[in-house]
């Protein structure tokens, strides 16, 4: 399966997958849920993009002010 793609702010991307991370605990995927709270904390540090199960986030540098 081809990841899905979810471009935004840095910002809009942290706040994404921080909400998620309640979502991913509540049905009880670990492998997500360490994947986005990985992914929030390389966000913050600036990583370009992140991937979380089949969707890759990406910092949209058009957008980003950071």
């Amino acid at each position: 399966m081809e990841p899905r793609e979810t471009r935004g702010t840095r910002e809009a991307l942290i706040a994404e997958l921080t909400n998620d991370t309640g979502y991913w605990g509540m049905v009880g995927n670990d492998q997500n849920l360490t994947q986005a709270v990985d992914g929030v904390s390389a966000l913050a540090d600036g990583a370009a993009s992140v991937r979380v199960g089949h969707t890759v986030y990406v910092v949209d540098e058009s957008t980003d002010s950071a």
